[in-house]
């Protein structure tokens, strides 16, 4: 997800989306900003993870939530 950074547009995005998702398949949303916003999103999607990589660039928004649709 490379859309919106809104808290809401990246939920509606998400269940928009992931029906459609292969079994197995990956649906990762980048540049969540702030990091609280990225722990709302991991506890609304189940089996979700928090990259947080904003020590590699010192980019406030490096933070990636990855989502693994179950089998």
């Amino acid at each position: 997800d490379d859309g919106s950074h809104a808290l809401d547009d990246q939920m509606g995005a998400f269940n928009a989306i992931v029906p459609r998702l292969a079994p197995g398949g990956l649906y990762v949303i980048e540049d969540i900003w702030p990091y609280d916003n990225a722990v709302r999103l991991m506890r609304a999607i189940p089996g979700a993870e928090i990259i947080d990589r904003r020590h590699v660039k010192g980019r406030a928004d490096d933070i990636l939530l990855v989502f693994k649709k179950p089998r």
